[in-house]
Formats: C-alpha cells, structure tokens, sequence
C-alpha cells in the first residue's frame, strides 16, 4: 500500500503558527505546494491521496489493477475477466474485417 512523504515548511515569519505550507506529491508525481491552517485539513487531503490510490488507481505493475483488488485476491478475476472480452473483441474485428474485405 502507498504511503506518502509531506514536507512540512514552517513559515516563521507568518502571524498564524497554525498556517504551514506542504509540499506533497499527487497521483502524477508533481509538487503541489499548498496552505493548510488546520492538522486536521492535511490529514483529510492525505487520507484522500492513499484512499485514491489504493482503491481507485490502477497500477500498471500489478498487471492493471488496484492494490486493494490484489489484496483481496480479486485480481485474477478481474484480468481473466478483461482477457475473455480482448479476445471477442478481436475476433468480432477480424470477423467485419473479412465482411467489409468480401
């Protein structure tokens, strides 16, 4: 499961003590810089990222699916699942493919 880093800048000329800056990085590996005057906003918006990536991201060295779907062993089925309709797919194309040439 992913966990992320978040740099935690202080800002020590800013008159609230509570406001920081984050650098963080989202699901295309940029750094957003962004205020959060409240501990409980930064972790929400971390708790969003992991839950994003880890149930909503498909992760391309897992073969396509998402590390939630291989942790519960859902995995096999779901590739199987997309193998069986790539191979009608192709079959009903090369099936029009000879119609149309005919």
């Amino acid at each position: 499961m992913l966990t992320l880093q978040v740099f935690m800048l202080s800002r020590a000329s800013s008159p609230d003590p509570r406001q920081d800056q984050v650098l963080a990085l989202d699901p295309e590996n940029r750094v957003l810089l962004e205020n959060n005057y409240l501990p409980g906003v930064l972790g929400g918006q971390i708790g969003a990222f992991v839950d994003h990536d880890n149930n909503r991201r498909y992760h391309e060295s897992l073969g396509n699916v998402t590390p939630a779907d291989t942790y519960f062993v859902h995995d096999t089925a779901i590739i199987e699942r997309r193998n069986k309709i790539k191979k009608l797919t192709l079959q009903n194309r090369r099936l029009n493919h000879q119609r149309q040439a005919a």
